[in-house]
């Protein structure tokens, strides 16, 4: 079905009656059948007003969820566990009216024996906004016939999803340079900074902007996909999303360099966790997740730069959406995204490099800093299929001849 006809359907999606017109016009048939939910939690079961399979082709269902809380964690685990117990041949479209959110998730198929593994993605429809185009390509890649197979859907939906994920990366190779120019700009020309204009002061600062966008990045990617849950603290005093909602969408008013500070007291939490950084507890709780992206000691550069609002906003905006050709802004899933996706927008991020040209910033792209520097991201299935063939032999051999572990340790690493 062309998008055209998918559009408006997916843009008034406000519930279960909005959702079944969306899958009769994708083909799917009437049903209304419950949903077992012997396997679900407490907690599961509180958070969840209705679940119910109500759409059918063939013996691949489609399952409405409707949940009243906010935790996306629960959101997940329900879905994976629906979509186990029908042994990955169905899509779960979950929906919180309160919150404008739906997610809809799928079996991943690298993990489709055992059906544990899932794939979300989060799609914001909220009124008086069009819905994301993203979204819309992905219902028009499902096709169903009165001949398609559950298993041939169960792959058209996996490809759907995998298509999702790369015109995201696609966006976001585009704009990352983009980002990586603004933000060069706004540490070089801000005084506070005392840098000059030069090509050694975009040397100097290059390695400090690359870890910002990635640190953006990352936190974007956590937010979407639940890892940072957002608690009321969390939300209000750091999190990017409440820039989202509240700046980009609201256009909201800040104290100079309150986005810089913002970032820095965010960053800090991530690296020390909630009690490092004065919460108590009872108030609040976020654990650690350190790591060398977000160690201050070895990136402490990073903390002598001011940076203005408008080009962190910018930043911000360009990392977190995109545009349709009418000027419309969709907010980007990084729920979408996987591993390879990010590690291929590092890779284009490394071949570009800037210089001073007439008192601005130009473009310069090289693609000998990765052959250089051997940064390539090398996908999961070459790394599989390396650790088993050249690595795991080895390993079997070493078990074999040495039958202390120590033994085993010091001949391998010798």
């Amino acid at each position: 079905m062309s998008i055209s006809k998918i559009f408006p359907l997916a843009n008034r999606l406000n519930g279960i009656k909005s959702l079944r017109e969306l899958f009769s016009a994708l083909n799917f048939d009437y049903a209304d059948a419950p949903v077992l939910k012997d396997q679900w939690s407490s907690s599961e079961l509180t958070a969840c007003d209705d679940a119910r399979v109500m759409a059918d082709k063939n013996g691949y269902k489609i399952v409405y969820v409707k949940l009243n809380t906010d935790k996306l964690s629960i959101w997940k685990s329900i879905a994976g566990k629906i979509i186990k117990s029908h042994r990955g041949l169905c899509i779960v479209c979950s929906h919180n009216p309160t919150m404008f959110k739906w997610v809809v998730s799928i079996l991943s198929s690298r993990f489709s024996l055992s059906f544990n593994e899932s794939r979300h993605v989060p799609i914001d429809i909220r009124p008086n906004r069009p819905v994301s185009p993203t979204f819309v390509k992905f219902l028009t890649k499902l096709k169903v016939s009165a001949s398609t197979l559950p298993t041939d859907f169960s792959s058209q939906a996996l490809e759907a999803y995998n298509s999702l994920g790369t015109s995201i990366q696609n966006e976001l190779i585009k704009n990352v340079f983009e980002a990586l120019k603004i933000l060069s700009d706004g540490i070089i020309t801000n005084p506070k900074n005392h840098l000059d204009l030069t090509d050694s002061s975009l040397d100097d600062i290059r390695e400090p902007v690359f870890i910002l966008i990635y640190r953006i990045m990352f936190v974007l990617y956590a937010e979407d996909r639940g890892v940072f849950q957002m608690k009321k603290t969390y939300y209000e005093r750091y999190s990017i999303q409440w820039i989202k909602d509240n700046v980009i969408l609201k256009d909201a008013k800040l104290a100079e360099y309150e986005i810089d500070r913002r970032l820095k007291d965010l960053f800090r939490l991530i690296e020390r966790g909630s009690e490092g950084v004065g919460h108590k507890p009872r108030n609040f709780f976020m654990r650690s997740y350190y790591g060398r992206l977000f160690d201050h000691d070895v990136h402490h550069f990073l903390e002598k730069f001011t940076i203005k609002n408008k080009n962190l906003l910018d930043v911000v905006t360009l990392l977190s959406c995109t545009e349709d050709q009418k000027g419309n802004r969709f907010f980007l899933d990084y729920a979408g995204l996987e591993t390879r996706h990010l590690g291929e927008i590092y890779e284009h991020l490394l071949e570009q490099h800037l210089s001073i040209e007439n008192n601005k910033i130009i473009k310069q792209s090289s693609l000998n800093e990765r052959k250089l520097t051997g940064s390539y991201y090398t996908p999961p299935d070459i790394v599989d299929y390396i650790v088993k063939t050249a690595i795991g032999p080895l390993v079997k051999e070493i078990v074999e001849r040495y039958t202390k572990p120590s033994d085993q340790i010091d001949h391998f690493w010798n």
